[in-house]
């Protein structure tokens, strides 16, 4: 697993781009400044998967501003878990797409349950980019930020009727019982095996948009949040509201908050650094011999690749 850089220090180029105001009065002011675990998680099977630019018309500055809101950045609203009826796919609503999820995602903060559906998070992001210690999991780790018991804190989630997960194999805090287990699918084999169990798969759920991308060296690859305040990456992102298509956290509200709502500090650029959008989203599957995730066929293109 890759682990992130633990920053001594912000650099002024990166705090300035994360909050101007308040990051020039710092450079003035002070100008020369994994074990192992069984976790038994088989908590979907193939047949449930089956069934930046920095805007020059947005007033949003990015992670750190303050914002009090932080609205999808995908066109169109997210659905509402609770207007699902029962006895629908275990995964809702609608048909599956390319990646064998419903295309809609929901939004955890937002979404209602009703009729078993629940709107579970497939973010298993920690601030310190170590793997989520899920509780009742044994997973060495850190507290997720947006999954588990702050299921309700991240924007991206998939409808789930838990009534049908097997009791146990899903997570188990209050917040988010029995949801699928939300594991990262660009993990190593090692990692996913510890989040999700020997011989599962993390598959990805919701695809790449076009604003998701970045380029790299002549390449386009997927934003993360440590390409803000990048010069090197094009388009340049500030990661608000606007910023991407699925990007997690705009303006870094949960980062702000989890760092001690100190925007100069080491743990809020880390924080910032671990931000991603779908390729980095996922629910922990089992498949049978000869399956793999739709994300994994040598013949699937995500939206980045597309650009090449």
């Amino acid at each position: 697993m890759t682990r992130f850089a633990y920053a001594s220090s912000t650099s002024f180029a990166l705090c300035m781009s994360l909050l101007p105001a308040a990051c020039e009065l710092k450079h003035q002011l002070d100008p020369g400044e994994d074990t192992d675990a069984t976790t038994g998680t088989d908590t979907m099977t193939s047949d449930s998967a089956s069934s930046t630019s920095m805007s020059s018309t947005s007033s949003d500055p990015g992670p750190g501003d303050g914002s009090a809101t932080d609205g999808p950045g995908v066109e169109g609203p997210f659905v509402d878990c609770a207007d699902l009826p029962a006895g629908g796919d275990t995964v809702a609503p609608g048909p599956p797409g390319v990646l064998g999820f419903p295309e809609q995602a929901c939004d955890p903060r937002t979404s209602g349950s009703a009729n078993g559906y629940r709107c579970c998070s497939t973010d298993p992001a920690t601030a310190d980019g170590q793997l989520p210690a899920y509780e009742g999991k044994g997973i060495t780790g850190s507290t997720p930020l947006y999954a588990d018991a702050a299921n309700g804190a991240g924007r991206w989630g998939m409808c789930v009727d838990t009534t049908v997960i097997p009791d146990g194999s899903g997570l188990l805090a209050d917040d988010a019982m029995n949801c699928p287990i939300p594991c990262n699918p660009t993990w190593d084999d090692l990692d996913i095996a510890k989040v999700c169990g020997v011989g599962r798969v993390c598959c990805q759920t919701i695809e790449l948009g076009a604003k998701d991308c970045v380029q790299d060296d002549g390449v386009w690859r997927a934003v993360t949040g440590a390409d803000i305040g990048d010069a090197s990456v094009m388009p340049p992102t500030n990661w608000n509201n606007a910023a991407h298509d699925t990007h997690q956290d705009p303006n870094g509200v949960v980062c702000l908050a989890a760092s001690g709502n100190d925007v100069s500090s080491p743990e809020f650029v880390q924080c910032i650094r671990t931000l991603s959008v779908a390729d980095q989203r996922g629910f922990c599957m089992a498949f049978g011999p000869g399956q793999m995730c739709p994300a994994d066929d040598p013949s699937y293109v995500d939206a980045c690749e597309a650009m090449n």
